[in-house]
């Protein structure tokens, strides 16, 4: 399987390396297309003010473009912590500006299939991603914050199936947040290596 990582950050491209998947620089044979952390999306992209936000136009416009080819050419798509929101936020939904407390390691817990399923994760992150109609929350922490979001590609606009994954799989540790991730991607979006 084929990963096209969006950004920099290596050590996401060593954890899909050291699960098999090679990485390519071309969405067009790209298997998955993966986007990575980094400031908050401009609240303009879901028609509100900006009143707790760290943006980066360049980061947006970055996130668009890639996103566009890899609708175009239906490649399914992941999305960490703020390209979990970004996902979150084309697929229709929006966003709580700030929230506290999410910047350590939490357990989250299933909200479909076996319901009291629970995983130890870790994150970092202020905002909180609202779902839009088109969309299904799969895990949610304690304080009722959706951490992990389905975006099912019958019901929205969009070509191809999109998770976004608040928690950071990247992170090491002593957590689980890397399995869940990657059993996601198998059994949510199809693919595995």
């Amino acid at each position: 399987m084929k990963v096209y990582v969006e950004g920099v950050d290596k050590s996401i491209d060593d954890m899909f390396i050291s699960r098999g998947w090679e990485i390519t620089y071309f969405i067009k044979e790209a298997d998955l297309v993966c986007f990575e952390g980094g400031a908050d999306v401009d609240p303009l992209l879901y028609g509100e003010k900006n009143t707790h936000s760290y943006v980066s136009e360049e980061a947006d416009y970055e996130s668009l473009i890639l996103f566009t080819l890899a609708n175009r050419y239906e490649v399914p798509m992941v999305g960490i912590c703020r390209g979990g929101q970004f996902l979150n936020i084309m697929a229709g939904g929006s966003m709580i500006q700030h929230i506290e407390g999410h910047g350590v390691n939490h357990m989250i817990y299933s909200c479909y299939g076996s319901a009291d399923e629970e995983v130890l994760v870790t994150s970092s992150h202020h905002q909180a991603m609202i779902p839009g109609d088109n969309s299904e929350v799969l895990f949610k922490s304690k304080d009722g914050i959706n951490e992990i979001i389905l975006h099912d590609v019958h019901k929205g606009w969009f070509q191809t199936p999109m998770l976004s994954f608040q928690p950071h799989p990247e992170y090491g540790g002593k957590h689980d947040t890397e399995e869940l991730f990657f059993r996601l991607i198998n059994d949510e979006l199809g693919l595995s290596t």
